[in-house]
């Protein structure tokens, strides 16, 4: 079992903060600290047909164990899943079956998958949990499972915490659903359903050529029906100054000046510094 997610979060300023008796910092150290609920372990059989809809997706699950995240204020956010899934894919523009294409051979994603971790803030939870019900599949402890994936969850958790928090503060709900699968032919890949991007439905997969990190973008575009947020501000004017060093280090400094895009003309500025070692064969 192998599961690696390169999750993207991308900052958004967050409009009518809604009042919390803990703080921000405190919200998050408690969804990093998340783990898998011993008393909710799930086995499912090929007799089952359990499935999650999501749009221009379908993800399949049998002869396996799923077990659900602990419950963080009232609410499941997550699972984990290991044994065979299948998840297909189907884009329904031109230029993104071309573009699927490119990366798989086909354009569809038609994957059989051995494990899966699947963070999320709508109702996937509550859906799965129903169609356990019809099936009469019932909960049973499993340490040695919850064992197995407690590295993972660890490693994993912090970048998901950051976009459950977002919605926590945010006046209107935005939903996401995030799944990294452990794909049979593609290996490790991301599935990712975002009510706050633009481009809210991406697949995609992080490689390493040549000691470089790199991240295939297989699918992104905006679904029909789902309006994006509207820009929070609108950058005016920036200026970035770099030095590359002789250790092939690079310093660079920053500066920004942007307007807010609602209630008032204030010009707020801002200045970001920072040091970044560059890859050996980065050299020309």
């Amino acid at each position: 079992m192998w599961i690696r997610s390169t999750f993207a979060l991308i900052l958004f300023l967050l409009p009518f903060p809604i009042y919390s008796a803990d703080s921000p910092r405190d919200i998050l150290a408690q969804l990093n600290a998340l783990r898998l609920d011993p008393q909710a372990i799930y086995t499912i059989t090929a007799l089952n047909r359990i499935e999650l809809h999501q749009p221009d997706s379908v993800i399949s699950f049998s002869d396996g164990k799923l077990a659900f995240f602990q419950p963080f204020e009232g609410h499941i956010n997550g699972f984990v899943f290991s044994g065979i899934g299948h998840i297909l894919a189907l884009p329904h523009d031109t230029a993104e079956k071309q573009q699927m294409a490119r990366f798989l051979g086909a354009p569809i994603l038609d994957e059989q998958f051995f494990s899966g971790y699947f963070r999320f803030t709508d109702d996937s939870a509550q859906d799965l949990l129903g169609q356990f019900q019809r099936e009469s599949i019932t909960p049973k402890p499993d340490d040695a499972f919850i064992s197995i994936w407690l590295p993972q969850i660890e490693r994993l958790n912090a970048s998901h915490s950051l976009r459950i928090l977002f919605e926590k503060y945010y006046s209107s709900q935005r939903h996401f659903f995030h799944a990294g699968l452990d794909g049979a032919l593609t290996g490790p890949f991301d599935i990712l359903v975002d009510q706050m991007r633009t481009e809210n439905f991406f697949l995609g997969q992080s490689r390493i050529v040549d000691n470089a990190p790199y991240y295939d973008v297989w699918a992104s575009y905006p679904l029909p029906g789902i309006t994006p947020p509207p820009p929070r501000f609108h950058a005016l004017h920036y200026r970035i100054d770099t030095t590359i060093h002789p250790d092939y280090s690079l310093d660079a400094r920053a500066s920004i000046d942007f307007r807010l895009a609602v209630g008032g003309s204030a010009k707020p500025s801002a200045i970001f510094a920072g040091h970044l070692s560059l890859f050996q064969n980065a050299r020309s």
